[in-house]
């Protein structure tokens, strides 16, 4: 998100642009927002609607960050955050690491205020696990953590993570360790010093807790700390883990969506604040425990932990909204034989749009009809039969429009199809492999095996693509009896010099 000025970049060689942006939509749609528009400095009112949102949308100056609450028109953090989203302006596109169907009115504010294309491709998670970001010791801190919650009954656990970067105060610390004590569930606490520990060090003697703390909850098997980093995506996907008290950055809300566990929320900073406004008021699978260095008691933060953890209506219904939103991330994902999920769709748009731009612009290349040549028909003029040969005009070049076009007929064969498919590569110039591909799987029918085949082994050439067609196209033609001799799939032709 902060290289939006590489825009003007790529628009100087042609090249397509677009940003990816691992945060929300919501989150960081107020984000934007605010940035420009500093809202709160022109009203008298503690709530005020949001700029560019829907009517309804307001926001209380307590749920903003504190680099909000000191910002000023033209100060150093004001004039950076209005130049970067103005560099925005230049992009393609943005993608964002959330799904449309939890995240509509973020999705929507871009797309009318930046003018350009939006594309929700989550969930992003690591595919490795949690290890790929620990170090040396991860398969002893993975080991220690999974035999303590394997020791817990179901459903009893409370993980507690801020986030590589953010902790609660020092006084706010022992106020949660008070609160994690006298609320007598299970918990998990991966704990880094608090955020000026620092400066705070000498008068604290490095004790963060309450005295006699850690003796305690070890003695009496009710709490687990972890130093630095725990195994986060297996501690929220295990049986025994209930609720989840995170900072609310986005990839930390991913995760404990991906896995259905509903959040208490302790924002620290950037859109931290905007996730949990949305979670809360928005999608109703969290309850708000504190906010950056805000000061709470901890008798307050039990009150909270029992209205989550304590089996009352509304923790029941924040773990049902929490499965529900589970099944979302997981069917936008979904790329089986005859569904696509939203998220799916998605990136093969941005796909097909980025390639697409890739190649000279309209109008560099002009495509000649021809009464005798089906690539004619395929561009658009109907009334001309479809005869399988080469335009005879060979020195024009069709664009990558052609190729995308182009989709199976009814009635027509696979290998037939798949001639007439490379017939029209072959004469676009630089065309993406990949691209290439991935048009000609999107374009068969639903119950056709060769999708799913490719799904498994992705072709990374359309030599290997017309390797698997081949395949495909006899086992196809032995199904329907037909005798007919083999055709060539020209891959002589194919390979470019």
């Amino acid at each position: 998100m902060f290289f939006g000025w590489s825009a003007k970049v790529a628009h100087e060689f042609s090249a397509f642009h677009a940003i990816f942006n691992a945060g929300g939509g919501y989150g960081m749609a107020a984000f934007h927002s605010l940035w420009l528009h500093l809202p709160y400095k022109t009203v008298n009112s503690e709530e005020f609607p949001l700029p560019g949102f829907p009517k309804g949308h307001r926001i209380h100056t307590k749920q903003l960050p504190e680099h909000f609450q000191v910002a000023m028109p033209g100060d150093s953090w004001c004039s950076f955050s209005q130049d970067m989203f103005r560099d925005w302006l230049e992009s393609d596109g943005i993608l964002f690491n959330t799904i449309e169907e939890i995240d509509h009115v973020g999705m929507e504010y871009f797309r009318q205020q930046i003018g350009c294309s939006v594309w929700s491709v989550g969930p992003i998670l690591s595919s490795l696990g949690s290890k790929a970001r620990a170090g040396d010791d991860a398969e002893a801190t993975m080991h220690l953590c999974m035999k303590w919650l394997d020791s817990k009954p179901a459903n009893s656990v409370i993980y507690v993570a801020f986030g590589s970067q953010s902790a609660p105060s020092p006084s706010q610390t022992i106020q949660l360790a008070m609160a994690l004590e006298a609320c007598g569930k299970n918990f998990i606490w991966v704990f880094r010093p608090p955020s000026n520990s620092v400066t705070d060090h000498d008068h604290n003697d490095g004790q963060w807790f309450p005295k006699g703390f850690e003796r305690r909850i070890q003695d009496s098997n009710k709490g687990l700390l972890v130093q630095q980093w725990a195994p986060q995506l297996e501690i929220l996907s295990h049986k025994s883990l209930c609720v989840f008290l995170t900072h609310c950055g986005w990839n930390s809300v991913l995760e404990a969506l991906s896995n259905g566990v509903p959040m208490l929320s302790w924002p620290m900073g950037a859109e931290q604040n905007f996730n949990a406004k949305m979670l809360e008021e928005e999608m109703g699978l969290c309850v708000g425990l504190a906010s950056g260095s805000s000061e709470v008691n901890h008798k307050d933060m039990v009150k909270k932990i029992d209205l989550v953890m304590g089996g009352s209506t509304k923790g029941k219904d924040m773990k049902n909204k929490a499965c529900e939103v589970m099944e979302m991330l997981n069917n936008a994902k979904n790329d089986e034989k005859g569904f696509k999920g939203s998220s799916t769709k998605a990136m093969e748009d941005f796909l097909y749009a980025a390639l697409s731009k890739s190649l000279p612009p309209s109008g560099q290349t002009t495509v000649v009809f021809s009464s005798s040549c089906w690539q004619c028909k395929e561009l658009g003029s109907p009334d001309r039969d479809v005869c399988g040969q080469v335009c005879s005009n060979k020195s024009q070049l069709l664009r990558v429009d052609s190729l995308l076009a182009l989709k199976i007929s009814d009635g027509e064969c696979l290998r037939a199809y798949a001639n007439r498919y490379s017939e029209v590569y072959n004469w676009i110039p630089a065309c993406n492999q990949e691209l290439v591909v991935v048009s000609f799987k999107n374009r068969l029918d639903d119950d056709c095996p060769l999708p799913e085949s490719l799904a498994k082994t992705l072709p990374k050439s359309m030599e290997e693509l017309m390797a698997q067609i081949e395949k495909y196209a006899r086992a196809e033609e032995d199904t329907k009896g037909k005798k007919t001799p083999k055709q060539e799939t020209r891959n002589g032709s194919l390979k470019r010099g």
